[in-house]
């Protein structure tokens, strides 16, 4: 899935793919790998995403929503007074595949994930001021 995924980004961008790689300071040989269906290296799937502005996810085909993260990388926003954006990805102490949900969280975490960045933020602030009424409540 990547390699049709990279071969339709380039199309997409009127880039060629050998000029993507040249750009991101990767080997033109591996198009004929990844065709073939060998994987791609963790810091070359970063940069052409960052490249193309979409998320690894998107590349890799676990999703069909590109995911820009233009809003994100490229400024801090805080919405309706509440979370502030940050420009890096925060990490809890442990990946979602190593945890059990039940299925509405499943649900809930599926949802989310195809939200815009500012329905992310929306969701956040309504969660945080429902906690926070909860706690002094």
């Amino acid at each position: 899935m990547f390699y049709e995924r990279f071969i339709q980004l380039c199309d997409e961008n009127s880039e060629k793919p050998t000029n993507v790689l040249k750009a991101i300071g990767a080997s033109s040989g591996n198009l004929k790998n990844w065709k073939a269906g060998a994987s791609v290296k963790s810091d070359i799937l970063m940069q052409i995403s960052e490249h193309f502005n979409v998320s690894i996810d998107y590349l890799l085909g676990k999703t069909d929503t590109p995911n820009s993260k233009e809003s994100i990388n490229n400024q801090n926003t805080t919405i309706n007074g509440g979370v502030q954006a940050v420009k890096s990805p925060v990490t809890i102490g442990t990946t979602l595949t190593e945890i059990q949900f039940d299925e509405m969280t499943a649900e809930l975490i599926r949802a989310f994930q195809s939200m815009s960045f500012v329905d992310k933020m929306e969701v956040m602030n309504a969660v945080l001021k429902k906690t926070k009424m909860k706690g002094n409540g």
